[in-house]
């Protein structure tokens, strides 16, 4: 019987690879670690949402490769924020936190709560900070 997994970077990776293999073998779906598979995700989400008894593994699946993309994307790196949970430290300025995000996109009122949005927001958050920064300076 095989151990099981243990939170961190390197299960995230493997539970991100695992998302890609699954939907590429049931739903012949080429996941990237891209803004386009997000919204990609996001769909499928909402569209099976509300006959998912259960979606923690989901959230766990979806949290790793939402983390993922953020680090491909935008150069981060998973970290443990004590009272939050994990989360991808980008540009050392933000945390996000994939699973929470990914957790609130579930809730019946989760289509607002956009993973591909949240991907796509982290440069003008960050240039918004720098700017802020630089003012304060």
């Amino acid at each position: 019987m095989s151990e099981p997994l243990k939170a961190g970077p390197e299960t995230f990776r493997i539970l991100a690879a695992r998302l890609q293999s699954i939907m590429k073998e049931s739903l012949e779906i080429d996941l990237r670690h891209n803004e386009e598979s997000l919204v990609y995700l996001d769909g499928y989400i909402e569209r099976n949402k509300s006959r998912l008894t259960t979606h923690v593994g989901l959230v766990n699946l979806i949290g790793s490769f939402l983390g993922e993309c953020l680090i491909v994307g935008y150069g981060g790196q998973w970290v443990e924020d004590p009272k939050m949970g994990w989360g991808v430290r980008v540009a050392n300025e933000i945390t996000a936190f994939p699973f929470n995000k990914v957790e609130k996109r579930f809730k019946p009122d989760g289509q607002f709560d956009s993973i591909a949005s949240f991907y796509r927001s982290t440069p003008a958050l960050l240039k918004h900070l720098r700017d802020k920064k630089e003012k304060s300076s």
